[in-house]
């Protein structure tokens, strides 16, 4: 219509015929195909659609499972952003990956600990097609949507009963295995800086390594190469768990001048035992 409405002006013309601009629709209200996806469409809101997701049942309610369902090409399809936006918004609301923590310590009672990496969410790119799949074919369900990252539980715990606590006011760790205390003893963390302050949150052991080599920079700008024994990174900077027999204490207040680039210096006496009883995926509470 707009090309028809230039072509006027230009001519200058006064009126302007519009009737080959006119589209005849493919699809009408008295199509077949449109009344089968209406009885489809209908009969799927009929369904129930149930999100099983740690220890809540959620269930989507019809007036949203029309809002999601749409006409294209002649054929019922899902509004796919739609379902996105819907997704997110529950990730948001029952996941773990960005919410602060109330955690109730070993000596400090409860503390409040930001979050980490430890968490997880729903991985709405790969379950916005699956729903909309499940949708489309008018079943109904009861699932656990794709997860991601770490510490999902079922029964809707978050850190569980296996954990590893760092305390660096009374500069000590505790590792707890199955609401057991199997390890107890004193760290030193990273200096109270900026630059080397061990980073408050709740972390995760995303990888065991024995007898590796941990390089970086001193503040000085040269360059250092430390070998360790265990080796039990926790964050995305650099940061983790591991022995250090250079350091000739630990506990009290011997980090703030002595303290690491960040790291959680064990004794080697202990290192062992800490390594022993922790496997990849258990949180680590910093704080």
């Amino acid at each position: 219509m707009a090309k028809s409405i230039t072509n006027a002006i230009e001519k200058g013309e006064t009126t302007v015929n519009v009737s080959k601009d006119y589209l005849k629709p493919a699809v009408t209200v008295k199509s077949a195909s449109f009344k089968a996806a209406k009885t489809k469409a209908i009969a799927i809101t009929k369904e129930s659609y149930v999100y099983k997701l740690s220890g809540h049942k959620i269930t989507i309610p019809a007036a949203t499972l029309a809002s999601w369902l749409t006409m294209k090409d002649g054929k019922l399809t899902t509004d796919n952003t739609a379902i996105k936006q819907y997704l997110t918004k529950l990730s948001s609301k029952y996941g773990t990956i960005n919410k602060t923590r109330t955690f109730k310590s070993t000596k400090r009672g409860t503390v409040k600990v930001k979050a980490g990496l430890y968490g997880w969410s729903i991985k709405v790119k790969s379950e916005t097609p699956a729903l909309s799949k499940l949708v489309l074919a008018g079943k109904g369900m009861s699932r656990t949507p794709v997860i991601h990252g770490s510490g999902y539980h079922n029964n809707g715990t978050d850190i569980g009963k296996s954990y590893v606590e760092v305390d660096k006011v009374n500069q000590h760790m505790w590792v707890y295995k199955n609401g057991k205390l199997v390890v107890s003893t004193a760290v030193v963390t990273g200096l109270p800086t900026t630059a080397h302050h061990t980073p408050d949150g709740v972390w995760v052991i995303w990888s065991k390594e024995r007898n590796t080599t941990l390089r970086g920079k001193n503040d000085n700008g040269s360059n250092y190469a430390s070998k360790v024994k265990y080796w039990m990174p926790v964050d995305d900077t650099g940061v983790g768990i591991h022995d250090s027999p250079w350091q000739p204490e630990y506990g009290g207040t011997w980090y703030k001048k002595h303290g690491s680039h960040g790291c959680v210096n064990t004794p080697p006496s202990k290192i062992k035992s800490v390594y022993d009883n922790v496997s990849v995926g258990t949180p680590v509470i910093v704080f």
